[in-house]
């Protein structure tokens, strides 16, 4: 070979070479205290300022275009106050990952929030909206589109923590975050109450027609649920306001039963502190905040708004991790605003390959009914885990529609203003050793399967202190297997509601395998039966009552039963399965149920007194799982009932 070919050869090797080897990952560096955007960003001491894919990045961090296997690396301790739209996609085995830990001590902070300042003492009732009590309140103006979206936060002088403010209401909330409980209305009797108006001559008072301007009502309405209305008039000498047209046509009880509502975001009820009232728009369209702070100190420095709508906002981009972050006062309009981590609405393309780990969400708002605090929509392969997701007001914690193969495991859910954990049309997931607690808002259940969630394994969570710890509907199979619920006896532990008019749905059999149900309501711990065709699989299950409803086919063996639900009696034709039995008292079971503590006690008659229940594991469904590990054993033989980890702290 002459030298001229052998140098072409040699340059045709060395360009293939480079051409089969992948080009190496970088790591970029986002400190918003000290980064710029300008500098290359590659180092710690040359960050830049913002991420990419943040709105407002400029320089380089605007203009580099993330790869696969690209890592976006957060100083950990600094507040980022911005939002990130993920820009590009990673591929399978190489996602683009935000790293919130690793880089500086603790979490970085991903905050929506911004200062509010101007605060002003009001001097008059004039200053305050026309509050009486006007010596403990403040005052300043903002822009806001909706009053109920501006997510005020008071940041505590002691502790340096963010504490929510809340808007007005009259009467005062038993709790305020769950502020559309019936608990915190006044009752409405049924000809008090129209799709329009609102008579209260005891509670509207006022001889001005004008009082109520920029108010709200708090309705409770059917089917269970508060709707949120701007009122339109007052007539002084009725003491009726009249309010948008918003309810639908049977919102109105037939049966005539007793509903409810509370005046909010009004001037006039303002009387503790921690509240706040939102007046009307003036000429250029700004708005007075008034203001009872829980303390006046440095008020200029200590009261934020939301800004910004969601902390990650995933689009239809795939392949991402997103771990070590604290995410927080993220809020908006929209059903998916006020998300920590969200994909685009329904109905953007397939989406897969998602991470989401290690992350606190929290003191996060949204409309109405919000999506949630991690919300994935048309997306298979992602794992959920990890994370602490709290403080959600009006949206839910953690929301999947339309997913398959997601893992949602090892988090923790606490004060969740809507349903926490919901999975609608889930296919072929896992729900796996989560705690749940503080779930009470009004339609607001802690773990929920809904409309054509198919294979879905339900297990070692443990839901405390929830109005409804567990539903499903138009699903099926479903498995739960080795989880504790508690109705603190006063709710259902488990209810399966009626298939809607929407479907037909997945179906299939539900299988309930060695799950605790105590202290419920009713004694009614495990509703079940609503579908006549499915098959129902009970054994090895604590239950303070089952009521099998109207299904053909249920078998029941080897449980306990801590209580009796009405349709337990021979009346009924109810006849108890193989080895199923009473106990009288609970306590005999547990080592300490006041204190939540589930465990078996040694000589607890549940120990050691289990079926074998392995030919309902589906093996098929989920061939990685170990279904012999979540069955628990006494002296190396099964038990009846969970071996929980312990509720939510």
């Amino acid at each position: 070979m002459n030298q001229s070919l052998c140098f072409a050869a040699c340059l045709l090797t060395g360009l293939l070479s480079v051409a089969a080897s992948p080009l190496s990952a970088a790591t970029y560096y986002v400190d918003f205290d000290a980064g710029d955007d300008t500098k290359a960003g590659t180092a710690q001491d040359s960050a830049w300022k913002r991420a990419p894919g943040d709105p407002l990045a400029a320089g380089k961090a605007s203009e580099t275009k993330l790869a696969p296997g690209d890592v976006v690396q957060f100083k950990a301790g600094v507040i980022y106050r911005g939002n990130i739209v993920v820009p590009a996609s990673g591929e399978k085995g190489k996602p683009i990952t935000y790293l919130g830990k690793g880089w500086g001590q603790g979490r970085a902070i991903l905050d929506g929030s911004e200062l509010i300042t101007g605060w002003k003492k009001c001097q008059s009732p004039e200053d305050a909206g026309g509050a009486k009590n006007f010596e403990n309140l403040y005052y300043t103006v903002v822009e806001a589109k909706s009053p109920f979206l501006l997510n005020l936060h008071e940041t505590d002088t002691k502790t340096q923590s963010d504490e929510f403010l809340y808007i007005a209401q009259d009467p005062n909330p038993v709790d305020p975050f769950f502020n559309d409980r019936t608990d915190s209305m006044h009752k409405l009797t049924n000809e008090n109450l129209t799709l329009t108006t609102v008579a209260a001559p005891e509670i509207l008072k006022s001889d001005n027609a004008k009082h109520w301007n920029g108010a709200s009502l708090l309705l409770w309405v059917n089917p269970n649920r508060t709707t949120r209305v701007a009122v339109t008039g007052f007539d002084p000498k009725t003491s009726t306001v009249t309010f948008e047209p918003k309810l639908a046509d049977n919102a109105i009880y037939a049966d005539k039963r007793v509903q409810y509502f509370a005046v909010y975001n009004s001037p006039h009820v303002l009387d503790q502190p921690g509240e706040y009232a939102i007046t009307e728009p003036n000429a250029d369209g700004k708005r007075h905040i008034v203001l009872w702070p829980r303390s006046g100190e440095t008020i200029n420095t200590r009261i934020s708004r939301s800004v910004r709508e969601t902390g990650f906002a995933l689009g239809k981009e795939s392949h991402i991790t997103i771990e070590g972050f604290d995410i927080r006062k993220y809020a908006g309009e929209m059903m998916t605003d006020g998300s920590g981590i969200a994909t685009g609405r329904r109905g953007v393309g397939p989406k897969s390959g998602y991470i989401i780990r290690d992350n606190h969400i929290s003191h996060t708002q949204a409309g109405d009914n919000g999506y949630g605090g991690i919300y994935l929509d048309d997306t298979s392969d992602a794992v959920i885990e990890n994370n602490d997701v709290r403080w959600t007001k009006n949206h839910r914690a953690i929301f999947i529609t339309s997913g398959d193969n997601i893992i949602i495991r090892n988090n923790n859910v606490q004060n969740i203003g809507r349903t926490a954990v919901v999975m609608y049309g889930g296919r072929n997931s896992q729900i796996l050793n989560n705690r749940i607690s503080h779930i009470y808002g009004t339609h607001a259940n802690a773990l929920t399967l809904y409309i054509a969630s198919k294979n879905v394994l339900v297990a070692n969570n443990v839901i405390t202190d929830a109005s409804n710890p567990i539903t499903f509907q138009d699903s099926g199979p479903l498995y739960f297997v080795n989880n504790v619920t508690d109705g603190l006896g006063k709710h259902k532990n488990i209810n399966e509601w009626p298939n809607t008019s929407r479907g037909p749905w997945a179906t299939g059999e539900i299988v309930f395998l060695n799950n605790t149900c105590v202290n419920a309501g009713a004694n009614t711990s495990l509703s079940l039966g609503k579908d006549p065709e499915k098959k129902y699989v009970v054994v090895n299950n604590i239950l303070d009552g089952l009521s099998a409803g109207k299904s053909k086919d249920v078998l029941h063996t080897h449980n306990l039963y801590v209580g009796r639900a009405s349709s337990q009696a021979d009346r009924y034709g109810w006849k108890d399965g193989d080895a199923e039995s009473d106990i009288e008292d609970a306590n005999t079971l547990f080592v300490a149920l006041d204190k939540f503590d589930y465990t078996l006690k040694p000589a607890s008659p549940a120990s050691g007194k289990a079926a074998d229940v392995t030919q309902y594991f589906p093996k098929a469904a989920f061939p990685d799982v170990d279904f012999a590990k979540l069955i628990p054993t006494a002296d190396g033989k099964p038990s009846i009932g969970a071996t929980p980890a312990g509720p939510a702290k």
